[in-house]
């Protein structure tokens, strides 16, 4: 007869139990204990990579424009991002004026201003602010200047070269950026205070 044995061990060991079968007067029973199989902790060094990516400048070159009603120039000033120049105009609360910008050549603005050169650069971006200005005119006797800075202002950073305003009359005034070249370009207005951002690719 086949004599089956099972024996439990602890957590470590495994044993299984082989029976050989001979004559009816003798059994003999053969056990082979295996232990259990042991997993090593193995440590997995890992290495992140970071890839830099460039976001597209957000502009184009064609022409744009937004509404307002009316604003006085009170700031002009400039500063380096990531990828472009940021030029703004700052005005007076509460609102501000209408505006445009376009791509144009040195003629359509040199009899405002005497020249050639009229600014800097080999591309010009033309700003037109309406109504708008650098004076309060409101009060006939009293004329208040609302802008006292420079009316040519060097910026010489990636594309951009120079602004200058070129015109200031009858609520029409027109500044021109000057450009290494002809470069995508995004306008913009922000609040407290009343701002027009132009955002010039490098």
């Amino acid at each position: 007869m086949a004599l089956l044995a099972a024996a439990c061990a602890d957590d470590t060991t495994v044993t299984t139990t082989a029976s050989a079968t001979s004559a009816p007067t003798t059994t003999a029973a053969v056990t082979t204990t295996v232990p259990a199989a042991t997993t090593a902790a193995t440590a997995t060094a890992s290495t992140t990579t970071t890839v830099a990516t460039t976001i597209p400048f957000a502009g184009d070159t064609g022409p744009k424009s937004g509404p307002g009603t009316g604003g006085l120039l009170t700031n002009v000033r400039f500063g380096d991002h990531d990828g472009f120049t940021r030029i703004v105009f700052d005005f007076e609360e509460p609102a501000l004026p209408g505006w445009e910008f376009r791509y144009g050549t040195d003629q359509e603005y040199g009899m405002a201003y005497p020249g050639p050169p009229y600014v800097a650069g080999s591309s010009y971006l033309m700003g037109r602010f309406y109504p708008s200005g650098t004076v309060d005119i409101s009060d006939p006797v009293i004329i208040v200047p609302t802008y006292t800075g420079d009316s040519r202002i060097d910026v010489n950073n990636a594309s951009v070269v120079q602004l200058l305003l070129v015109e200031d009359f009858e609520a029409q005034m027109w500044w021109v950026i000057g450009l290494s070249d002809e470069k995508p370009f995004s306008v913009g207005t922000l609040t407290g205070p009343p701002r027009i951002y132009v955002d010039i690719a490098d």
